[in-house]
C-alpha cells in the first residue's frame, strides 16, 4: 500500500525525503555518535532502509527530477564562494598534495580497472574516480553522462552505498589514529592549539569566515540563491540538451551535456565577475547541503539491504582500491614534503566526502585555522572530479 502511494505521488516521496533529512540534521546537532557517522551516511542508510522495508520504491520518475534539477542547483550553490586566488595564496601546500593525489588516483584506478572485464566498466570506473576526487555528486555526473545499463547502475549504487558506510568511518577515524599522529608532522596539539610556527598563521582571521551551516539568510541572499537555482534550471538544462544533440566530439559532448558538470563552471564565472557583492550572501551552502542530502536519500533508495549476497566483488574491490590510493598517496606526499597530517585528513575528507564533511572534521578536531582550506579543497574537487572521471571513462572505451 505505502509502496504504491510513494510510487504514484511524487509529493509524498519529496515530503518523506525532507522530513528524513531534517530529522537527521537535528540529531547531528545533539548526538556525537551521529556526528561521527555523519549525516550523509545516515541519509543514504535511511533511503536504503525505506526501500528494504518496501515503503518506498527502488526507482520512481521523481528520482530523475532530483538528479536533473536539484543536484545541479546544489553543485552551483556549493561553488558560489570558491576563491581560487585565496586558495593559491594560502593553500599551496594542500592544493599541491590534493592535485597530485587526484592524478595518482586517476592513473591507478584506471590501470587497475583495465585488468578486469565487466559490464559498464568504463562508466563505473569513471564514476569511482570522480567520486574519490570530488564526492558522490561527481560520480552521479559521470553516470548521467555515460549511463550504464539499469541493472549495472543499480548494482553499482548498491555496492557504493554499502561501502560508503565503512569508507566514511575510515575518513572520520583518520584524525585520531595514533600511529599516524606519532609518525607524521602535526601542527595542532590535542586542544586545537597551533604548535608549529611555520604554519600559515595568516589563516587565523579567515577561520571564522567559514560558514557553520547556521547562517541567517537575508533577503539579498534569498534573491541570489533563487536566481542561481532558476538559472541552472532555465538555462543550463536546455543548453545541455542542445549540446547533447549538436556537439560531435564525444568527450566534449559528455562534458557540455551534463548539468552537474556545467553548472559549477558557470557559477565559477559568475562568482569571479561579481565577487564583491556575492561576499555578502549567506546561507547558500546551507541550502546546497540540504539539497545534496535530499539527493543522497534518493541514491540510497536504489538499494535493498536484502541484496547483500549479490554484491559485485569487482566493483567493491575498485572502490576499496580508490580510497586506498587516495589515502596512500596523500600519506606518501605528506612524508616526502613534510605536509602536516591535519592537511592529509582534510584533503582525503574533501576529496571523498566533499567540503561539508571536511569542515565538520576541522571543526570537530578544533583545526580552526585550516577549516576554510578544507572547504576550498572540497570545492576544487567538485570542479575537477567530473571531468577527470569522464576522461578516464573515455580512455577505457566509453
Amino acid at each position: 500500500m505505502l509502496l504504491n502511494l510513494f510510487s504514484s505521488y511524487p509529493v509524498l516521496y519529496i515530503a518523506l525525503t525532507v522530513v528524513s533529512v531534517l530529522l537527521i540534521l537535528k540529531l547531528e546537532k545533539h548526538s556525537k555518535i551521529v556526528q561521527f557517522v555523519s549525516a550523509p551516511v545516515l541519509v543514504i542508510f535511511a533511503g536504503c532502509l525505506f526501500t528494504t522495508l518496501q515503503i518506498t520504491p527502488s526507482y520512481a520518475p521523481v528520482f530523475d527530477a532530483y538528479f536533473s534539477y536539484l543536484m545541479p542547483v546544489a553543485a552551483a550553490l556549493f561553488v558560489l564562494k570558491f576563491d581560487l586566488i585565496w586558495l593559491y595564496r594560502h593553500g599551496k601546500r594542500i592544493t599541491f598534495m590534493f592535485l597530485l593525489t587526484s592524478i595518482s588516483t586517476f592513473v591507478s584506478v584506471t590501470l587497475i580497472s583495465n585488468l578486469f572485464d565487466f559490464s559498464g566498466r568504463a562508466a563505473i570506473t569513471g564514476g569511482i574516480i570522480a567520486e574519490y576526487i570530488g564526492g558522490p555528486q561527481n560520480m552521479l555526473a559521470v553516470l548521467t553522462a555515460i549511463p550504464p545499463e539499469d541493472s549495472v547502475f543499480s548494482q553499482f549504487i548498491f555496492v557504493d552505498n554499502i561501502w560508503a558506510i565503512f569508507a566514511m568511518m575510515i575518513v572520520f577515524l583518520l584524525p585520531s589514529m595514533k600511529w599516524f599522529l606519532k609518525n607524521f608532522r602535526c601542527v595542532y596539539d590535542k586542544d586545537g592549539v597551533l604548535t608549529d610556527e611555520n604554519t600559515d598563521s595568516e589563516l587565523s582571521p579567515q577561520a571564522k569566515a567559514v560558514t557553520s551551516m547556521e547562517d541567517s539568510i537575508s533577503l539579498w541572499s534569498v534573491a541570489v540563491i533563487a536566481g542561481i537555482g532558476l538559472t541552472v534550471i532555465a538555462l543550463i538544462t536546455p543548453f545541455c540538451a542542445w549540446a547533447s544533440g549538436h556537439i560531435q566530439n564525444t568527450l566534449l559532448n559528455q562534458l557540455l551535456s551534463t548539468p552537474l558538470i556545467v553548472s559549477p563552471f558557470l557559477v565559477l564565472i559568475i562568482a569571479a565577475l561579481f565577487q564583491k557583492p556575492l561576499t555578502n550572501v549567506q546561507g547558500e551552502d546551507t541550502v546546497a547541503y540540504f539539497i545534496y542530502l535530499m539527493t543522497l536519500f534518493t541514491v540510497g533508495s536504489y538499494t535493498n539491504f536484502l541484496d547483500i549476497l549479490n554484491v559485485n566483488i569487482t566493483m567493491l574491490f575498485l572502490l576499496i582500491a580508490a580510497l586506498a590510493c587516495n589515502i596512500g598517496f596523500s600519506l606518501l606526499l605528506a612524508k616526502i614534503f613534510h605536509i602536516p597530517y591535519e592537511e592529509v585528513c582534510l584533503s582525503v575528507a574533501a576529496s571523498y566526502a566533499g567540503p561539508g564533511e571536511a569542515y565538520v572534521i576541522a571543526k570537530t578536531n578544533r583545526w580552526f585555522h585550516h577549516a576554510k582550506l578544507g572547504v576550498m579543497i572540497g570545492l576544487l574537487g567538485y570542479v575537477i572530479g567530473g571531468p577527470l572521471g569522464l576522461i578516464a571513462a573515455n580512455l577505457l572505451g566509453a
